[in-house]
């Protein structure tokens, strides 16, 4: 599962307003921000994860390039809706490249 690691090096009050380049959460208010070590052991088990499932690269590729071509209004909706979709399987692996990039 890929999990969320937010800008390490941010501190303060979890409730006071955001300032810019600080994470944001839900609401406007501060995201809680997780030490450096932390961050970092979860970019690696996120890269990690990324490397076994190549098909992620393939549906995030497919849902970006239906995204531009239809350009809905509202996306939520709209990706709701094209990965419940149960040909999704047969449309990435027609969409995907025929031969890897070199």
């Amino acid at each position: 599962m890929i999990r969320n690691a937010s800008t390490p090096g941010t501190s303060g009050n979890i409730d006071s307003p955001a300032t810019p380049g600080q994470p944001h959460a839900p609401g406007g208010k501060r995201a809680a921000v997780l030490p450096e070590p932390v961050v970092h052991d979860l970019q690696v088990e996120n890269e990690l994860y990324l490397r076994k499932h190549p098909e992620i690269k393939l549906l995030t590729s497919y849902f970006l390039k239906r995204c531009l071509l239809d350009s809905p209004r509202d996306i939520a909706t709209y990706a709701a809706g094209l990965f419940a979709d149960p040909a999704l399987p047969e449309k990435v692996a027609l969409s995907a490249p025929k031969y890897p990039p070199q």
